[in-house]
């Protein structure tokens, strides 16, 4: 699969804290690579989603991975 642009969202699991979008840059054929960031929270734990999403000439792909944020 050829990716033409990809993209992550960062989502609050729990909470709506609004779309975070980050772009990402293609570097070499199959690899991208970016910066982005999730606000910060008020909880001790804040659950997130990374929503990854991947235009190709066939339309979007994607997938997802759970994580949290521990405040320190």
């Amino acid at each position: 699969m050829k990716a033409t642009k990809m993209d992550v969202d960062f989502i609050g699991r729990d909470m709506d804290v609004g779309l975070h979008r980050f772009g990402l840059t293609a570097r070499s054929p199959g690899h991208f690579q970016g910066q982005g960031q999730v606000g910060i929270c008020t909880q001790a734990v804040m659950p997130w989603r990374a929503r990854v999403i991947l235009k190709t000439v066939d339309g979007n792909v994607g997938s997802w991975f759970d994580f949290d944020v521990i405040r320190s």
